[in-house]
């Protein structure tokens, strides 16, 4: 029949499987936060200089992309990056 060791090797490494997934799992989530904030700094400090508005539009978008910022901040940062010598 099985010796022990046998029967205790699956569960071994399910626990093993299972620790590798949470360590995977933390250092996505990790990453996404990192991520994010790295996102949210950009678009703090992104301004039109002497960009067009359009291409300002533009590129704000694109760093906004995917950041999950919220309408009202996203608004106040971007006014915030407009050049007002030049409009």
């Amino acid at each position: 029949m099985f010796t022990g060791e046998l029967l205790h090797e699956p569960f071994f490494i399910t626990l093993t499987l299972r620790g590798e997934i949470i360590e995977l799992t933390k250092k996505l989530v990790t990453s996404y936060i990192v991520e994010e904030s790295v996102k949210v700094a950009k678009l703090k400090r992104l301004e039109q200089e002497n960009r067009t508005m359009e291409e300002f539009i533009q590129k704000f978008r694109k760093v906004a992309r995917g950041s999950k910022y919220e309408e009202r901040p996203l608004v106040e940062d971007f006014k915030k990056g407009i050049n007002t010598t030049i409009c």
